[in-house]
């Protein structure tokens, strides 16, 4: 991926911008060239109204993804929403254009994801690819020292390096989806939200007279009409929507499905087999398209393997000696708990084997493992498809 691939659009004007900075000022001393990503919400547009408060010069930079047939419902109520905002500011406002490359790195994965029987985590990956990739890069070209979002997380400086922690406010932390980061990104990038809490955030937009403090958030995944991830799939890959067996443990027939793309690990509803006890979603195989139900108990598991790990500073690994593991606390969904956890790094092959003493219900191929030491996020990495990590315990 290169930044060629994305367009600058200089929103007063609806021309490309072809200049060599996106500033009009040399830097004051102790002040920086900051690129703000604004969407036209409360965090962001509160993020560029904090930091113009503190002298720094600041710019607002937008997302387009309105520009293919699968994004042409997006972006238009962000960039004109951020575009008010921008000018309530006093500040430059830009559009980035990367309708095309979000299809193909963001949307396509999604939906491949499904094919292979996995549930998809697309978020971090935007995170990886457009925003702190894509839209980090342009900034930086362009003549920013930072770029800026309204992600509630904390980036701390210490002797071995960079850190990502969780941001103070716990129940808005988003460190989760921020895991694919590296050294160089985080030295780059300000969360100048990470150490205040949400209702603070609406409090400051209150003060600076945004008049957007009661503005609601998004919930969904952004490119999803009305929260249907089974549209995207069908149009993108719709092999992942043709019907099959469902089966039990023993590989007996129970019934049909409708496409492996409409389950997911750990699912009740939608499986319509007469049985003594509630049956769930056990294993999705890709390969043959079966659907693997059994009872509740049967979704526990003491071992996950995960794939592709990001360390955020492997210079934390200069301290640990070779096989012992790392007892930390792991974070298998957004939604769900943190749990101890033991875990076995393979740092060559970015690999890890974690044990969890308790254990732990659903494991699901595709999501994300994020581990933490208190507040700091050490790395994390892709849940496998494996049957490694589903072991049975009914």
């Amino acid at each position: 991926m290169t930044i060629d691939k994305f367009f600058v659009i200089n929103s007063s004007t609806g021309e490309e911008f072809f200049g060599e900075t996106l500033f009009k000022n040399d830097n004051a001393e102790g002040k920086l060239k900051i690129v703000v990503a604004m969407s036209g919400g409360v965090d962001s547009s509160t993020t560029a109204a904090m930091l113009k408060s503190e002298g720094h010069e600041v710019v607002g930079m937008t997302l387009s993804m309105r520009n293919t047939k699968h994004t042409c419902h997006m972006s238009e109520n962000s960039i004109r929403d951020a575009k008010q905002m921008a000018e309530k500011l006093r500040i430059q406002h830009y559009i980035l254009e990367c309708s095309d490359i979000f299809v193909t790195e963001v949307m396509q994965r999604f939906a491949s994801s499904y094919v292979k029987g996995e549930t998809p985590l697309p978020c971090a990956i935007c995170n990886k690819k457009i925003k702190f990739g894509g839209l980090l890069s342009i900034a930086k070209k362009f003549g920013a020292d930072k770029l800026a979002t309204g992600h509630y997380a904390r980036i701390l400086y210490s002797d071995e390096g960079v850190e990502l922690h969780k941001g103070e406010d716990l129940t808005k932390d988003q460190s989760y989806f921020l895991f694919l980061l590296n050294q160089e990104q985080l030295s780059s990038i300000l969360f100048p939200l990470g150490d205040i809490t949400k209702k603070e955030t609406r409090k400051r937009s209150k003060q600076y007279n945004l008049e957007i403090e009661n503005k609601e958030e998004s919930q969904d995944v952004c490119f999803l009409k009305d929260g249907n991830y089974r549209e995207i799939v069908q149009k993108l890959r719709p092999e992942a929507c043709k019907s099959g067996n469902i089966i039990n443990k023993y590989g007996e027939v129970l019934g049909t499905h409708n496409g492996i793309a409409n389950y997911t690990i750990g699912q009740r509803k939608g499986i319509s087999i007469a049985h003594n006890e509630a049956l769930y979603v056990i294993d999705i195989n890709s390969d043959d398209n079966t659907i693997t139900v059994g009872e509740k108990s049967e979704l526990m598991s003491n071992t996950v393997i995960v794939t592709n790990i990001n360390w955020i500073n492997e210079l934390y690994f200069n301290n640990i000696e070779c096989g012992t593991p790392i007892r930390c606390t792991i974070k298998l969904r957004y939604v769900q708990q943190q749990v101890d956890a033991d875990v076995y790094p393979n740092l060559e092959d970015k690999t890890a084997r974690i044990f969890i003493p308790q254990g732990y219900s659903a494991i699901t191929p595709g999501q994300a493992c994020v581990m933490y030491q208190g507040s700091k996020l050490l790395g994390g990495g892709w849940i496998a498809k494996s049957q490694d990590n589903i072991k049975h315990t009914g």
